[in-house]
């Protein structure tokens, strides 16, 4: 938006027109020439100040309204009346006028208090804009009755299109090219002109005196590789035989790991064994103990009891039949069964007595066989 101050005069103040005014009836007689209007209307950023300043009037109603107060006359004070160029002219203005609305914004009046805020927002807008563009360094000013210029500085100018053209082109070529044969090489001589020489034998190169160097080179090459070949061979030999000796050293290791590992295996099977056999001939011999002091409490008790049993059977009379009866039906009853019971019994006391004597003697024998070879393992290793 432009302020009042981009306003020419002619813009701002009302139009003084060399036309005297006649009558307001003749208006649309007028404006045969439009060089009055012209350079009030055809400017859309202009602000127009109509000379009724309260009601500000449209663009077509100022046109109105002019029209209707300005006459031109000549200078005879005839009036000039055409109303066909007049309409016609003034359909072409209105025209205009429209389509310089269309493309312009609205032009408002701007009072005294009006231009301060807009003159003040400029300002903070311009110290805004300084201020974000602080640390960009610009081109500096031109020099006094220079200026700048803007100038093409790309290499070459290219036309951006969305697709490039495209185009095709085609070429027959033969599969197969024959190549042409190798012409000879002929040397050609300086001067155009032959000579010819006879060379006899000798007189270029003495091949009996030459040719030792080259034996001597080839002899020598020949017999270098040949010792190095025999050298590697004797240094494979060697390695092969090293390793052979490690071979046969790890295979001893490993046969003594073997063995020592089974000795441990045996030694601990037979550790196993014999707490086995210990633990299991105590249960024997507890329960042979066990047994033995059975028997001896039944002794005891029996004999304990023997007395009061004979001290019952002796009352009995010999003379009476009952008694007799008893003592023979007793003597049936009870005296098989007795004497089978005893001898049963001291048949098991005289059996546990050879067993756990015959198990004593295997510990025995099995405890100093173990001893003795600890002592005999113990005098190797002290010796």
């Amino acid at each position: 938006m432009s302020t009042s101050s981009n306003v020419p005069k002619s813009i701002e103040e009302p139009m003084e027109s060399e036309a005297t005014i006649h009558s307001t009836k003749s208006a649309f007689t007028v404006l045969n020439s439009a060089e009055n209007l012209k350079t009030t209307y055809t400017k859309p950023n202009a602000i127009v100040r109509p000379s009724i300043r309260q009601n500000p009037l449209s663009g077509e109603d100022l046109i109105l309204n002019n029209a209707e107060a300005q006459i031109l006359l000549n200078d005879d004070g005839k009036s000039h009346y055409d109303l066909e160029n007049f309409t016609k002219e003034l359909d072409i203005k209105l025209r205009r006028l429209q389509h310089n609305k269309k493309g312009s914004s609205k032009n408002t009046e701007i009072d005294g208090a009006n231009k301060e805020h807009e003159a003040r927002r400029r300002l903070m807008l311009r110290k805004q804009h300084q201020r974000s563009h602080r640390g960009i360094i610009g081109t500096p000013p031109p020099v006094k009755g220079r200026r700048h210029e803007t100038i093409q500085t790309d290499k070459y100018l290219e036309e951006l299109l969305t697709r490039p053209i495209e185009s095709d082109a085609q070429c027959q070529t033969d599969l197969f090219l024959h190549r042409p044969p190798t012409p000879l090489h002929i040397v050609s001589s300086i001067k155009l002109i032959n000579a010819e020489t006879q060379v006899l034998d000798g007189e270029l190169f003495d091949f009996d005196a030459e040719v030792e160097p080259l034996l001597e080179i080839m002899i020598g090459r020949t017999v270098e590789q040949s010792l190095l070949e025999v050298l590697n061979e004797e240094e494979f030999a060697d390695l092969r035989k090293q390793q052979q000796e490690f071979l046969t050293i790890r295979e001893a290791e490993i046969a003594d790991l073997r063995r020592l590992q089974s000795q441990e295996f045996t030694s601990n099977d037979d550790k196993k064994c014999q707490l086995h056999q210990d633990f299991s001939g105590r249960e024997d011999f507890m329960e042979m103990q066990n047994n033995v002091t059975a028997a001896q409490l039944l002794q005891d008790h029996i004999a304990a009891r023997l007395p009061s049993v004979l001290q019952a059977i002796d009352p009995f009379e010999e003379n009476r039949k009952e008694d007799v009866k008893k003592r023979e039906d007793i003597k049936k009853t009870l005296g098989p069964w007795l004497s089978k019971e005893v001898a049963e019994e001291v048949g098991r006391m005289i059996d546990s007595q050879d067993l756990l004597e015959e198990l004593v003697r295997e510990i025995l024998e099995d405890r100093a066989a173990k001893y003795l070879k600890i002592c005999e393992k113990e005098g190797k290793e002290q010796h």
